[in-house]
């Protein structure tokens, strides 16, 4: 008998193992975070004034001032290189470079860690610029 209850202890010990994994499972992945391919978080967005659009050798640089609305380390001057990848949209339309202009208010979202020494400072990922005029 005592063999047998062993065995007997065992099995329920190996039962109740399984189980616990499998409940654990499952209350990860109630709890995983759900990630919508839709959705993307892209890092910091800040709103400036483009200054200067220059085009050299097929790679177009938009120059731009920072707005009084941003916190204060973002008012300065910048710059961003428009790449295949780069979203550029006015109210939820897609936008050629050619459809922004100087004086244009946009929000430019990137992922980088700017450089402060260089003058005007460089954004290097950018993955987002929105245009912010009522019309265009």
């Amino acid at each position: 008998m005592k063999n047998k209850q062993k065995i007997l202890i065992a099995i329920i010990f190996f039962i109740a193992i399984i189980v616990s994994f499998i409940i654990g499972i499952l209350i990860g992945q109630k709890n995983q975070t759900k990630t919508d391919l839709l959705v993307t978080t892209y890092g910091q967005t800040i709103y400036a004034t483009i200054n200067e659009i220059k085009e050299n050798n097929g790679t177009t640089r938009i120059f731009v001032k920072g707005l009084e609305i941003n916190d204060a380390n973002w008012r300065g001057e910048y710059f961003f290189s428009i790449k295949k990848d780069t979203i550029m949209t006015w109210r939820g339309e897609n936008l050629d470079v050619s459809d922004f202009d100087v004086g244009d208010k946009i929000s430019i979202t990137f992922t980088d860690e700017t450089i402060k020494d260089i003058f005007p400072t460089p954004l290097e990922q950018v993955k987002r610029v929105q245009l912010l005029e009522d019309e265009r």
